[in-house]
């Protein structure tokens, strides 16, 4: 446990350095340049997270594969389990799989959009607005007038 506080506190530190070295990059331009090197450096930014997780949920995807395994065989070995309980087992693996593979395709596309975005600003393009979708216009409620007239 203590190595793996000191990974993440080395991992922290040099995200941290990395973070002011932009920043002092940053010093002294500003406009388009600043826009874009900002824009850049945030995608080099995300894609370094991306890998981050990608390599954390393949840890924890593996750990939960073996952990599947090593229920389902104890299961499996032992009579007191029914037949009922042994199921349970192979649909709780199968849904854990199944949950986190879906949970890294929407991840995949959040970083891709992302990405997309900050790599579409640094090329200068304006972000994409998004139009609200025009409303019809109310019916008009006739007036006490016309519906006198109407009678």
């Amino acid at each position: 446990m203590a190595a793996d506080t000191s990974v993440m506190k080395k991992t922290a530190d040099s995200a941290r350095k990395l973070i002011n070295r932009a920043q002092d990059s940053l010093k002294g331009i500003s406009g388009d340049a600043a826009r874009t090197k900002a824009a850049e450096m945030s995608v080099k930014g995300i894609e370094m997270q991306k890998k981050a997780f990608d390599r954390a949920l393949n840890a924890l995807g593996r750990l939960q594969d073996q952990s599947a395994k090593q229920v389902h065989k104890m299961a499996k070995n032992v009579s007191w389990v029914p037949a009922e309980g042994k199921e349970a087992v192979d649909e709780w693996a199968s849904m854990t799989t199944n949950s986190r593979k879906e949970f890294q395709a929407s991840m995949d596309k959040s970083f891709d959009l992302l990405i997309k975005y900050f790599k579409r600003v640094a090329g200068g393009a304006a972000p994409a607005k998004k139009t609200a979708a025009k409303k019809a216009a109310p019916k008009k409620k006739a007036t006490a007038k016309k519906k006198a007239g109407a009678k």
